[in-house]
């Protein structure tokens, strides 16, 4: 009797107990933007296509990648819009080459308010400037990347050379 007793009580509590429900992440949209010569590149986030919806929510992750191609190193600062960290530091990925080649990735949570991703005019008279914007719902707020960064290879060629990105490793689950 009292064996069944408590096994009846843990199925009544698991019955009402609160549950937790992790949402799965989801794909918002994405966007593209570019400029030349010398020129703001914007990037508008109430048109995002591609995914489940045309702009980000409150909390959604905005990854950010954006590049210059000059004849010069012309580092990228982060968006006008502020908030954005920058993930690979200090320093863009650069390739010093006859036409030089600068890029940067940037990321931050949707404050609810923002309507574009915006760069500072960047480089000469020759100079190209471009960003992409993905949008994510339901990512980690307090680990939002879980991989090392990583520095790709190979100058003097239009190829780009990515290193491999260990996403089942320890911290990259």
């Amino acid at each position: 009797m009292r064996r069944t007793l408590s096994i009846g009580l843990v199925l009544a509590l698991l019955c009402v107990w609160p549950t937790v429900a992790i949402a799965a992440i989801s794909f918002v949209g994405s966007a593209v933007g570019s400029s030349s010569p010398n020129t703001g590149t914007t990037v508008s986030l109430t048109a995002l296509t591609g995914g489940s919806d045309t702009s980000p929510s409150l909390g959604d992750i905005i990854i950010v990648v954006a590049g210059v191609g000059d004849t010069a190193d012309n580092g990228l600062a982060a968006p006008a819009e502020g908030g954005y960290t920058d993930v690979l530091g200090a320093g863009d990925l650069y390739s010093n080459d006859a036409n030089d080649a600068n890029l940067d990735l940037f990321y931050k949570f949707h404050n609810g308010s923002d309507t574009a991703v915006t760069f500072a005019a960047v480089g000469g008279t020759n100079a190209s400037n471009v960003a992409i914007v993905m949008v994510f719902r339901g990512v980690d707020i307090d680990s939002p990347l879980d991989v090392a960064t990583t520095t790709a290879t190979g100058i003097d060629t239009s190829n780009a050379a990515p290193p491999s990105i260990n996403h089942n490793g320890t911290a990259g689950i």
